[in-house]
């Protein structure tokens, strides 16, 4: 969570670099951000950019990202 609240949440982050910077298996990493995703932390998105193909990224949801900022400052 830490490592998605300090990604710039317009770009979140890719599972291939979360799963890199934390040095953890892909596969790990994606059963780990479905759990959160299901308890309500994290969120899927999608960017377009001319002649990409559009990839999920991760990044936390606004209100973990506001409670976090509350708690934590």
């Amino acid at each position: 969570a830490n490592l998605l609240r300090t990604a710039d949440h317009g770009t979140g982050k890719f599972l291939p670099t979360i799963a890199s910077e934390l040095g953890q298996p892909e596969e790990k990493m994606r059963d780990t951000l479905r759990f959160m995703r299901t308890i309500g932390s994290v969120e899927t998105f999608s960017v377009s950019q001319p002649g990409c193909t559009p990839m999920e990224r991760w990044r936390l949801t606004e209100r973990l990202q506001q409670l976090w900022d509350e708690v934590c400052g």
